[in-house]
């Protein structure tokens, strides 16, 4: 069994939705190529979470364990996902980003 070396990764365990703190700490997780685990009702509050593409995503326990053996078993799907990752916070998240949302925000207001 060749276990995936590299512990790097994020496991947000939110069942129900998501805080502004788990958010955060998804998009964080993303702005470090990290992979990330995470409970399927995180996607509603992150519609750019892509189940296999940029996290994976499952919906209760067993669903959860299993995707983290999947991210520590399978270095090649963990470096993808730590790449699509880094590439949604630089599409969505990024201060270049998000400091233009802010600006437009404020010019629609004038």
């Amino acid at each position: 069994m060749n276990i995936h070396t590299r512990f790097w990764f994020f496991f947000a365990r939110t069942t129900t939705r998501t805080t502004p703190s788990t958010a955060a700490h998804i998009i964080t997780a993303f702005s470090f190529a990290t992979c990330v685990v995470a409970h399927e009702a995180n996607q509603a509050g992150i519609p750019e979470l892509a189940d296999g593409k940029n996290c994976l995503l499952a919906q209760h326990g067993p669903g959860l364990a299993s995707a983290v053996l999947r991210v520590l078993m399978d270095q090649d799907l963990a470096h993808r996902l730590e790449s699509e990752g880094r590439n949604t916070f630089d599409k969505y998240f990024s201060e270049t980003i998000a400091a233009q949302a802010v600006v437009d925000k404020a010019l629609s207001l004038v």
